[in-house]
């Protein structure tokens, strides 16, 4: 399972497709090199020219792979022996040939310069992955064996599946796909169609789904109440303002960060084990069913308290930039009128202001309350006030929040391509001037060229340092930027 991928998620990486088949032709008969008609039936024999291989690349590769006798023809034995295409990054720009090979049950061609692939010819496919070219269209009708179908990063700004019903993972990320119709795969168990332009998506039909990745689109809604095999929902840089997965129980990974979220009810998902709200407009969080919670970044919302005294594997959390706009009456602010579940006996260091009995008042109202609150299972979370005066956006005080490496934005020990996709993230977000949700800390692992920002080329250089990695390469980060 392609998982890496989006947990990444995201962006956005590919891992070698192994795949497996048997072809089937009539005997070679008459033919030779000099006479191959280039027009195939299925009692010809193939000859490995120009005229049926046009890209000098795959035509070695064909004659270095396929010819075992050395005859330049491909003779039924030697195709009958074929059992895998790979041609993964080799700058091919012309698969044709590939049609010959009628029996072929898995080809890989990932990352290349393709910008037409016609596979229609190769009915028995399995498994195709063709993400990191330049299609700008693939017809895969005829591919009705198919149950992997990786076509992420291209030109597609449509694509038809409604042929493919043996389909169990689908990964066209990165395309300019504005609607994507999946209601008749229903076998589906890995969906992963971010950074594309979606509006709306229907997985109602999909109810094997465990993995869903649909990040950076422009959903308004997501209705997942048919998903209750769920394991990891990624739907995070979209614009859902409600968000219902009570029926989602198996759900272990949730990020729902950066959309339009006023709440969010994750009590019935006890197995929840990383959550990710952060940059949404949270007016109270409630964890208290959570006790699997590992990871918890709730940032850049409107949360005025937390409470995670049940989460005791809780490792990580990140509740930084917590804005809460208040109206003061004659300069002063009763804080028993704060959200449900502030508690003020847990509320301390407080800054531009004073406290007496549940009264606060502002020192300077043009300049936001800072307090520190005891969440309990010694942790420490910050908040802060602003008024309607407030005129200057200061980032909150340092934390004791450890340092993180470089690249790992997430905090999870790892780098991979889901801290691509946190980097993109907060960039987008930035560039259209709003905050980044990120720690100081976060912001300094993000930088990873160290040019003082962060942005698509850390996020390029991060996926590069988890490609080295995935293909066998060792040493940190920072060894990889220096070799």
């Amino acid at each position: 399972m392609k998982m890496n991928k989006l947990k990444k998620f995201l962006a956005v990486t590919s891992a070698l497709l192994i795949c497996s088949g048997t072809m089937a032709y009539m005997p070679q008969d008459t033919f030779t090199n000099a006479n191959i008609n280039t027009a195939y039936a299925a009692e010809e024999s193939v000859a490995i020219n120009e005229t049926n291989f046009p890209d000098e690349i795959f035509r070695k590769y064909v004659t270095d792979e396929f010819d075992t006798d050395e005859d330049g023809v491909l003779s039924v034995t030697e195709i009958e022996a074929v059992k895998k295409i790979e041609v993964k990054n080799k700058s091919i720009s012309d698969l044709t040939g590939i049609e010959y090979f009628t029996a072929l049950t898995g080809l890989n061609c990932y990352e290349n310069q393709l910008t037409t692939l016609d596979i229609s010819n190769n009915t028995a496919l399995i498994s195709l992955d063709c993400g990191y070219n330049q299609l700008a269209a693939l017809d895969v009708s005829n591919n009705t064996a198919l149950t992997e179908l990786y076509c992420d990063d291209n030109q597609l700004t449509s694509l038809d599946v409604s042929n493919n019903t043996a389909l169990t993972e689908l990964y066209c990320d990165g395309n300019q796909l504005t609607s994507l119709d999946v209601s008749n795969n229903t076998a589906l168990t890995t969906l992963s169609c971010c950074y594309n332009e979606i509006i709306s998506l229907d997985v109602s039909k999909n109810i094997e789904l465990i993995n869903l990745y649909c990040i950076w689109n422009h959903l308004t809604t997501l209705d997942l109440s048919s998903n209750t095999a769920l394991n990891y929902l990624y739907c995070h840089s979209n614009q859902i303002s409600a968000l219902d997965v009570s029926k989602n129980v198996k759900l272990e990974t949730l990020r729902c960060n950066s959309n339009q979220l006023t709440t969010l009810d994750i009590s019935k998902n006890t197995a929840l084990e990383w959550l990710e709200c952060f940059n949404n407009q949270l007016t109270a969080l409630d964890v208290s069913k959570n006790t699997a919670l590992t990871k918890l970044y709730c940032n850049s919302n409107q949360l005025t308290s937390l409470d995670v005294s049940n989460n005791t594997e809780l490792t990580k959390l990140y509740c930084s930039n917590n804005t809460y706009k208040i109206s003061l009456t004659d300069g002063k602010f009763d804080l028993s009128t704060l959200p449900a579940g502030f508690d003020i006996a847990k509320a301390f260091e407080w800054t531009n202001g004073t406290v007496e009995s549940n009264i606060l008042t502002f020192d300077d109202d043009t300049m936001p309350v800072f307090y520190a609150y005891d969440s309990g299972n010694d942790q420490t979370a910050f908040f802060r006030l602003v008024t309607e005066n407030f005129v200057d956006e200061l980032l909150f005080p340092p934390t004791d929040e450890p340092t993180l490496p470089l690249g790992d934005i997430n905090g999870n020990n790892i780098v991979d391509s889901s801290d691509a996709s946190n980097v993109l993230a907060v960039y987008a977000l930035v560039s259209t001037g709003k905050e980044s949700g990120l720690t100081a800390e976060q912001k300094t692992a993000a930088d990873v060229n160290g040019d003082g920002k962060y942005d698509s080329i850390d996020a390029s250089l991060i996926l590069a340092y988890y490609s080295h990695i995935q293909t066998g390469g060792t040493g940190t980060i920072e060894d990889y930027l220096k070799s």
